[in-house]
């Protein structure tokens, strides 16, 4: 597969660092998906989930019949959707051998059919006042990772609960959605998740809440958690969770995640074999072994995929932009 660096697009009037920053983060979600390919028997259900969402992503760019890409760009993003594909194929024929109940029924989130929307790009709608001049400590960092609801067992049964047969969004769950205590970090992304879940199943919703208002409120807390990190020089540990805030807030159109600066620095994370690390072991403490499954070369799965699903949503804004 060959990547080139274009010196400019006629069409669109992209030269240098445009064409650059586009075939870096093609690159890169290409190494990416090939490094999970090739170590697919390594590799744990939120990994694969990346890939099928990254995979729904080019797939909604390839179907748009996008003038302003040249022959070699459309052949670099078939094959990505191919190796996609191809592990995500694998994956789901080994989850059947295990017989395994919970990873059975989650399964229906590997199809990336049921991620494929439109976009509405927009930038200004989280403006906010906050402004970080507070230096975190490694602890005080990690508390923001983890601080409030839901923790994992709860997000998990949130979202079985979708992918079953009763499709509806329960009153204890939006009891978590709806829950005032605080969360920051992946308790307030996992809330993004199991709403992005919920319309994509299109299960009933809760006249109890607004979806599309609850993700407004939680993507700008989210950008909020996003400036603090930064103003921190990016903690290791939060690599991962920054890639996930991208992803998640990116696909709801918000420009403020999905945007060069935060594709620039996803690509700083990336190591020479294609996968990404992310969590000391301070944090491996305080996450489950299925979302922190080490992979070859110091990787993590789970930090892996959701780069996978952050980069295809930097290519796709960078292309429908």
């Amino acid at each position: 597969m060959k990547f080139r660096s274009l010196v400019c697009w006629a069409l669109l009037g992209f030269c240098g660092v445009e064409a650059n920053y586009f075939a870096n983060i093609l690159n890169a979600l290409y190494q990416d998906v090939k490094f999970i390919n090739q170590s697919v028997d390594q590799v744990n259900l939120d990994c694969i989930f990346g890939v099928a969402l990254a995979e729904a992503n080019l797939i909604a760019v390839l179907s748009s019949n996008n003038e302003f890409l040249s022959n070699d760009q459309w052949d670099s993003l078939n094959e990505i959707v191919s190796l996609c594909r191809r592990s995500r194929n694998y994956f789901s024929e080994q989850l059947i051998a295990k017989n395994d109940s919970f990873l059975n029924q989650m399964k229906i989130l590997l199809q990336p059919e049921i991620w494929i929307k439109p976009i509405n790009w927009h930038f200004g709608i989280l403006n906010s006042p906050f402004k970080s001049n507070f230096t975190l400590s490694e602890d005080q960092s990690a508390s923001l990772i983890m601080k409030g609801t839901p923790q994992e067992p709860e997000s998990d049964y949130c979202i079985a609960e979708l992918s079953g047969d009763n499709c509806r969004i329960s009153n204890i769950c939006m009891d978590m959605l709806l829950r005032k205590d605080g969360s920051r970090g992946y308790p307030l992304t996992h809330r993004v998740l199991y709403v992005q879940t919920a319309k994509a199943l299109q299960c009933t919703e809760n006249y109890r809440a607004n979806l599309t208002d609850l993700t407004e409120n939680y993507c700008r807390d989210i950008f909020n958690d996003l400036i603090e990190l930064e103003f921190n020089g990016f903690p290791s540990m939060s690599q991962d969770l920054i890639m996930e805030q991208i992803f998640l807030c990116g696909m709801e159109g918000f420009l403020e995640f999905a945007n060069e600066h935060y594709g620039n620095l996803i690509i700083r994370w990336q190591n020479s074999h294609g996968c990404f690390s992310s969590f000391n072991s301070h944090t491996v403490r305080s996450r489950s072994k299925r979302e922190t499954n080490p992979l070859d070369y110091g990787c993590d799965s789970h930090a892996t995929g959701v780069a996978a699903a952050a980069l295809s949503v930097l290519i796709r804004e960078f292309i429908e932009n």
